[in-house]
């Protein structure tokens, strides 16, 4: 489980929520949960990605943030 929360940068609980919500499956091995490195890889690959703008000029390029005064 750590090395899951290092890799998603979530807190315990909310990967608990997402194990219990059936987000990511997780197995029991004695008092361990466990998660398979490629069902959260499958989960990290599911995520909506956010791309880049569609005109990637930066805001100074396109005269924002400056005053003309």
């Amino acid at each position: 489980m750590p090395e899951a929360q290092r890799t998603l940068g979530a807190s315990r609980s909310t990967l608990y929520k997402l194990i219990s919500g059936n987000e990511i499956p997780a197995f029991k091995v004695g008092r361990r949960t466990l998660i398979k490195s490629t069902d959260l890889e499958a989960f990290i690959a599911g995520l909506p990605s956010y791309g880049t703008p569609s005109n990637p000029r930066s805001r100074a390029d396109r005269g924002e943030g400056y005053s003309n005064g």
